[in-house]
């Protein structure tokens, strides 16, 4: 019987050492699977890192871009700034407008109307005058067109009366 406790013994003791083969093999896959599950993760941090790359990449590029559009704000305001007025060259200006306002002379109203009246008359003289000068015109050349036809009228007789006595003698 010892040689059955003995092969009894060994088999115990192989099946010992195979669930201990089993339980190795179990740790082996597991350890193959996060082997494994590690390179996919290592992948997709890699291509984590180049897109984290080209955003960066890009927003170092619009960082600069908006870094000049400030620079081109910042200068543009210092433009405008420089061209404003402070307020002291408000106030003399200001001023300087106060006192043109104060030496216009202003007029009244009943001023005005007789201003008005007084121009009425005068263009209504000088109306009159421009009238009178032009009948007076008007008169001196209508004597002129009958002096005229006076002219013309005693000519065409002298031409007529000197035409005929031409016939009178080429007819005698």
């Amino acid at each position: 019987m010892s040689d059955i406790k003995k092969l009894q013994e060994v088999i115990n003791s192989l099946e010992e050492q195979s669930s201990r083969v089993s339980e190795f093999n179990g740790v082996l896959s597991a350890i193959d699977s996060a082997k494994s599950d590690i390179f996919l993760a290592k992948t997709e941090f890699e291509e984590l890192a180049e897109e984290h790359k080209k955003a960066v990449a890009e927003n170092c590029i619009r960082f600069d871009e908006l870094g000049d559009r400030i620079n081109e704000l910042e200068q543009k305001i210092s433009t405008i700034e420089s061209k404003m007025l402070t307020e002291s060259q408000y106030d003399v200006g200001r001023d300087k407008i106060l006192l043109r306002i104060s030496d216009l002379r202003f007029v009244s109203t009943e001023q005005f109307d007789r201003g008005v009246k007084e121009s009425e008359k005068s263009v209504i003289s000088s109306l009159s005058q421009t009238n009178s000068m032009l009948e007076g015109l008007l008169a001196k050349q209508e004597k002129s067109i009958q002096s005229l036809r006076i002219f013309v009228f005693s000519g065409i007789i002298l031409s007529i009366s000197t035409f005929l006595l031409l016939i009178k003698g080429v007819l005698l």
